[in-house]
């Protein structure tokens, strides 16, 4: 990128920023403009209630029953538009660095002060709950976000995600 190679870390930090907020509000015009194509194409279009089928599915970082990162993502029958995603971490890197140390040194505390906002690790249970979690994620924002009501549920046979999005249906009726 013909940059300077003595690049400080506040100068990467404030780059990595920008792109991660550039790459967030592209994520959010993607993600409405994929809901409105499938509210368009949708076969109830009359309708106010913006009903929508989807298609849930997890992928992970790594084969095996230990994957430490997954993705979930909602993709609309119709079009096949990726219309949502959640991505989980069960691991921090910096957390791991820091859990064998002194918890009540001073850089434990200055390190964990600023830490919270930076981790991440955003799924406190098992790997094989990430999907499930995920699909209720997606399954409790759709009309906040984007204004469609996901109705019918086509699912790879993941019993645990389409019962944990089934008792999420049954607790806000």
């Amino acid at each position: 990128m013909n940059m300077s190679s003595s690049i400080s870390k506040s100068t990467v930090g404030c780059i990595n920023n920008q792109v991660s907020n550039a790459a967030t509000s592209a994520q959010k015009v993607i993600k409405s403009l994929a809901s409105k194509e499938e509210f368009d194409y949708a076969e109830d279009r009359e309708s106010s209630e913006r009903n929508m089928d989807v298609s849930v599915d997890g992928l992970w970082m790594t084969r095996g029953h230990s994957p430490s990162i997954g993705a979930t993502s909602m993709i609309g029958l119709v079009t096949g538009n990726v219309l949502d995603i959640v991505t989980h971490s069960i691991k921090c890197k910096s957390c791991d660095n820091w859990q064998n140390q002194d918890e009540k040194s001073e850089k434990h505390i200055a390190w964990k002060a600023v830490h919270n906002k930076d981790c991440t690790k955003t799924h406190q249970r098992s790997a094989g709950s990430i999907e499930a979690g995920s699909a209720v994620t997606m399954f409790s924002r759709s009309v906040e976000n984007y204004s469609l009501r996901y109705m019918r549920y086509i699912e790879d046979g993941d019993n645990n995600s389409y019962k944990k999005v089934h008792d999420l249906k049954k607790t806000t009726k």
